[in-house]
């Protein structure tokens, strides 16, 4: 089976399923140079960023439990965690998700924000992380969640 991640593409062996696929997409970087004499003062700007995961599992039967343990791992790794909310999403294919939101500290002074949203297909759960500044815009944050939320499964794949 030929298979394509980006530009590449391969050959995976004929008695290999799939499980599991990871992909992550960068912001351009600013056009803005920092000063090295101010760099000492200057609050680290971390990159736009989206993580998508994709996999199979057995472990979750309803989109609940897997929020409630997304929701159990993250606030026990991310420290210093702040304004964690949850909210429902439907995708452009009508499968209802969840996003949590969250900011937490980046370097000394830098606050950042990351939103999850998650669905679950049958035995198949795709997490979208998308990572960017925590003084977003509202008109930003709205093209974000509108990004996230035009996301659909082919259902002729079943």
């Amino acid at each position: 089976m030929r298979t394509n991640i980006g530009a590449l593409s391969f050959e995976v062996p004929p008695d290999f399923l799939w499980g599991e696929t990871t992909v992550s997409y960068l912001a351009a970087p600013p056009k803005a140079v920092r000063d090295p004499r101010l760099l000492q003062e200057q609050a680290v700007a971390a990159r736009p960023n989206l993580v998508v995961n994709q996999r199979t599992t057995t472990e979750f039967g309803t989109l609940e439990a897997v929020v409630e343990d997304l929701t159990k791992r993250l606030t026990a790794t991310v420290k210093a965690m702040q304004d964690l909310k949850v909210a429902n999403i439907v995708f452009a294919d009508g499968v209802e998700g969840v996003v949590l939101a969250y900011q937490f500290p980046f370097g000394d002074k830098s606050v950042l924000r990351q939103m999850h949203a998650v669905r679950l297909d049958h035995d198949t759960i795709t997490t979208f992380v998308l990572t960017t500044a925590a003084a977003l815009g509202e008109d930003q944050e709205r093209r974000y969640l509108e990004a996230l939320a035009s996301a659909s499964i082919d259902k002729s794949e079943d």
